[in-house]
């Protein structure tokens, strides 16, 4: 009787599940085997000549689904695609050229083969030929061609250009102030030369070859955009100041700005004076700050100490420092006990 109790209880127990271990196995074999079933599928329509076929097969044989990976062999299958006009296949071929992946890297024909997709409208293709233009790999830099691309990577969906648009104005925007500047400096050059070999006496000569130089120093300062740690310049001119030439000197006076210095809130202008330009490229720089307010910063802290107070506008000393350009795009300046202040644009 007890026997045939535990019988009827054993039956009545519900059935025990799988481990989730086994199950996740088990999915993971049939997920597997549907991809193999769907390559095999799919290489009989390849071998057959049907390019969306080659495409996905070469596409399988590249990320390893169905198949193991094989990058030299997903090329073979791609380009077999893109060979029978299939846009999706001439993206993909053309990036596999680009980082060198089943093929040897080879930008020129990177860019052929993104061309081609390209122009059928794949926003993919667009955005990465813009890149080549934008980089200059494969094809002579041009920003204004690389910026036509990556426009229509973004009319046509493909958000990631803009970032890209961005960086190539930038970039042209440089690379035309570094042509003018190079042009100028050239010029500049050229009509030194020309004066000095004019016959012309010594100090009238002197004066000519000053005159040459300021003229060169004026053509790279002019260009504007100086920059020094990151921030428009107070001193070379910038977006922070307003130049004009005087006579052989610049002058270059700020507005109102601000700045903490040993726990003092400052509000002053600044003009700064630039002369004496030499041949070397070496120039003069006298500034000079015109304090409009001076508040200690921890004002409203009764138990701190330091800062500067100051109501009353005051002039502070002058400050004159001998400036050279180092290069088209970089100055330094020394002297007068500051440190050492470095220029870029």
């Amino acid at each position: 009787m007890r026997a045939t109790s535990c019988l009827l209880t054993l039956l009545l127990l519900p059935p025990v599940a799988p481990a989730a271990d086994e199950d996740n196995g088990e999915k993971e074999y049939y997920a597997d085997y549907a991809l193999e079933a769907l390559f095999k599928k799919r290489l009989e329509k390849a071998e057959a000549g049907d390019a969306e076929s080659q495409y996905e097969v070469g596409s399988m044989y590249l990320r390893g689904r169905g198949v193991p990976p094989d990058t030299a062999e997903a090329a073979r299958w791609i380009r077999q695609a893109a060979e029978q006009d299939n846009t999706r296949a001439q993206a993909e071929l053309g990036e596999l050229y680009m980082e060198g992946e089943g093929v040897s890297q080879d930008y020129a024909a990177a860019r052929r083969w993104l061309s081609r997709a390209a122009e059928a409208g794949y926003p993919t293709a667009q955005f990465r030929l813009g890149q080549l233009y934008a980089e200059g790999r494969g094809v002579e830099r041009d920003y204004d061609r690389a910026l036509e691309w990556l426009t229509r990577a973004v009319d046509g969906g493909y958000a990631y250009a803009e970032d890209e648009i961005e960086k190539a104005r930038a970039a042209r925007a440089q690379t035309k102030r570094r042509r003018r500047a190079e042009a100028q400096e050239r010029a500049a050059r050229k009509a030194a030369a020309k004066e000095a070999s004019s016959g012309d006496s010594e100090p009238q000569a002197g004066r000519r070859e000053q005159a040459a130089a300021a003229r060169e120093a004026f053509a790279l300062l002019e260009l504007g955009d100086w920059f020094r740690a990151g921030e428009p310049a107070e001193r070379l001119p910038s977006s922070a100041n307003t130049c004009s030439r005087v006579g052989a000197k610049m002058v270059c006076t700020t507005g109102r700005r601000e700045s903490l210095e040993q726990d003092t809130n400052m509000t002053y202008e600044l003009k700064a004076t630039l002369s004496d330009f030499a041949s070397d490229r070496r120039f003069r720089l006298t500034y000079r700050r015109h304090v409009l307010r001076a508040m200690p910063a921890n004002l409203d802290d009764p138990n701190a100490e330091g800062g500067k107070l100051a109501l009353e506008p005051y002039w502070e000393d002058p400050r004159e420092v001998s400036c050279r350009f180092t290069t088209f795009a970089s100055v330094t300046c020394t002297g007068d006990g500051v440190e050492d202040m470095l220029f870029s644009r």
